[in-house]
């Protein structure tokens, strides 16, 4: 009796909630093994297509673990920005 409201509700987050950089995949299945293969399948689909792009930015360089931190200075940097 509520299941035209129950598959509403679903429709309506759905398309609320999927975005370009984040879709849903719907998996249509009442078989757990499909179900399964279907989420890998569709998982490394995403991975070998997110690899494929080429990214827009280098990434920043990591600092190394051999380079020390000075400590002195990232203080008085805070307290620089927080005015005391």
């Amino acid at each position: 009796e509520k299941w035209n409201d129950y598959q509403q509700a679903i429709c309506d987050m759905v398309e609320r909630t999927s975005t370009g950089d984040a879709p849903w995949t719907l998996v249509e299945a009442n078989d757990k093994n499909y179900a399964r293969v279907k989420i890998l399948r569709t998982l490394c689909q995403s991975l070998e297509a997110a690899l494929d792009r080429k990214p827009e930015t280098k990434p920043a360089q990591a600092l190394k673990s051999d380079q020390p931190v000075d400590q002195k200075s990232k203080k008085s940097k805070r307290k620089a920005a927080s005015g005391k």
